[in-house]
């Protein structure tokens, strides 16, 4: 799995039974609307989710 995979919309991960897979590719949208950036990464094992936005 790619970490910026988890912003494609209904995607979801084996261990998130119930979940619809919305939550993040909502996020993104958002965060570009209002003229941010939302990445995701893995580092040593944990996901960083980073989003900045213009000044």
């Amino acid at each position: 799995m790619q970490a910026n995979q988890l912003f494609d919309r209904f995607f979801t991960v084996e261990t998130a039974s119930g979940s619809t897979g919305l939550g993040l590719s909502i996020a993104k949208l958002l965060t570009e609307k209002m003229g941010g950036r939302i990445a995701a990464e893995l580092r040593d094992g944990n996901l960083c989710i980073r989003t900045s936005f213009p000044e």
